[in-house]
């Protein structure tokens, strides 16, 4: 049991750290693009 909370724990963090360091940039890539449109 305390293997599998370690996994659970661990895969949490890490589909956290991933989830993040994916979004940020579509994002920034989103918001640059609707401003760019916006200004034109």
């Amino acid at each position: 049991l305390r293997g599998f909370t370690f996994a659970i724990g661990f895969g949490i963090i890490i589909g956290t750290y991933s989830s993040i360091a994916i979004a940020a940039p579509v994002l920034l890539l989103g918001a640059k693009t609707k401003t760019a449109k916006s200004k034109k």
